[in-house]
């Protein structure tokens, strides 16, 4: 596991890449489609900047004791109980949002992101050991502090990809990015399934990751998902791929079947059980 440290230089690693990528793309661009839905390029960067300058609120908040909804925000409990159908809605309401904004900081829309990015990592930089486990604000549930860098991590891989795939040939995740986000996945795997009252688990899935970046741990959904070890316990199916594929099948970038057609994804084990856990899948 990687310190609260280590991974703010991750972040701020990913960040200055995707700022010196932004710099150099011709202003047309920015008016491109993303690979989110509803959003160019430039309301991604519009959102990672909201967001950003979000933990950052959160997190002076959290430290002086404070972890409930700011004004116009969801309650943090309100989302692990939430329907797919409510979660559709929140996040249909959240694209407008950012839209709005975006438009409202016309051409400071870099600079804005360079604040936010700056803004986050200075009050980590300030904060001490006896911080990082405080309580924290964050519209999926209250947190610790330290967990908030790990989202800022996915906000910035993710969002990077989301960019870079519509614009170019070959984009990928990061490897220090990737290694970050597997280390600490049980942080926010959880947000990536929706249950229905019809499931009737628990199922048990193992990922077999190839490549530099492994996960020794099952993935177990029963109404929540999460991790166990990796021990001798029969396993529903056995999914084999990159931390790469396993991180943007998780964040819904990229589709169970076409990774299956396209050799990124290989299955053992029984398949209809395989394929009932992209059903129960939902885009982070």
């Amino acid at each position: 596991m990687l310190s609260p440290i280590e991974r703010l230089r991750v972040f701020q690693s990913e960040l200055d890449d995707l700022e010196c990528y932004l710099s150099k793309l011709p202003p047309e661009s920015l008016a491109s489609p993303s690979a989110c839905e509803r959003w160019s390029v430039a309301d991604v960067v519009a959102h990672m900047a909201s967001a950003f300058e979000n933990y950052t609120g959160s997190i002076i908040r959290g430290l002086q004791g404070d972890s409930s909804a700011s004004h116009g925000r969801p309650d943090p409990g309100t989302w692990s109980t939430a329907s797919s159908a409510e979660r559709a809605l929140r996040a249909e309401e959240a694209a407008h949002r950012v839209v709005t904004y975006r438009e409202s900081l016309g051409d400071c829309l870099l600079p804005t992101l360079h604040a936010a990015v700056d803004g986050f990592s200075q009050l980590l930089v300030g904060m001490g050991t006896q911080d990082w486990d405080k309580l924290c604000y964050h519209g999926r549930g209250e947190i610790p502090a330290q967990n908030l860098i790990t989202y800022a991590i996915l906000e910035a891989c993710l969002h990077k990809w989301d960019i870079q795939s519509k614009l170019e040939a070959n984009a990928q995740l990061s490897s220090g990015g990737s290694r970050a986000l597997i280390e600490h996945i049980e942080e926010f795997m959880h947000w990536a399934f929706v249950i229905g009252p019809e499931f009737t688990g628990p199922r048990r899935y193992r990922f077999r990751l190839t490549g530099e970046i492994s996960l020794r741990k099952e993935v177990i959904i029963d109404r929540q998902a999460h991790l166990t070890g990796n021990d001798s316990q029969a396993v529903d199916a056995v999914f084999e791929c990159t931390a790469e594929i396993l991180l943007l099948l998780m964040c819904g970038r990229i589709n169970f079947a076409d990774a299956l057609a396209g050799g990124l994804l290989v299955i053992e084990g029984n398949d209809e059980m395989a394929m009932a856990y992209s059903d129960w899948g939902q885009a982070i």
